[in-house]
């Protein structure tokens, strides 16, 4: 029974470091001044939304996952604060792509315009 008991552990444990992590939740305003207009991928369909002074050493934007409305969410930050809190700044106030994708990956994100929760995934391309 011991041993049952362990393996079972091992194998919850184990599943736990391959597929990650729980991951924390960001809500973002929708910021027309940071966030570039969005366009949809004619291939696949998908929306997607630039952020400004992004594309020094890649490209970063918003993946459109989902759309909810009135979710009951109290702290809605503001991506140009979350941004600079970061520290994925570097000289002349450009922004290091690489280290925004590092930052980014780690919660799942909405954009929050009036009622409307906009859920997206961060991607980062290399050009």
């Amino acid at each position: 029974m011991k041993k049952l008991l362990i393996l079972f552990a091992i194998i919850f444990l184990s599943n736990n470091l391959i597929y990650g992590q729980k991951k924390d939740t960001l809500f973002f305003k929708h910021n027309d001044k940071l966030l570039l207009k969005k366009w949809q991928d004619p291939n696949s369909k998908e929306f997607s939304y630039g952020i400004k002074g992004t594309g020094n050493n890649g490209l970063i934007y918003f993946l459109e996952q989902k759309t909810y409305e009135n979710l009951n969410q109290k702290k809605i930050k503001c991506l140009k604060k979350a941004l600079t809190e970061s520290n994925v700044y570097y000289r002349d106030n450009k922004i290091d792509d690489w280290k925004l994708n590092q930052y980014l990956d780690k919660f799942v994100i909405f954009l929050v315009k009036g009622k409307e929760f906009i859920k997206v995934e961060s991607r980062y391309e290399i050009e």
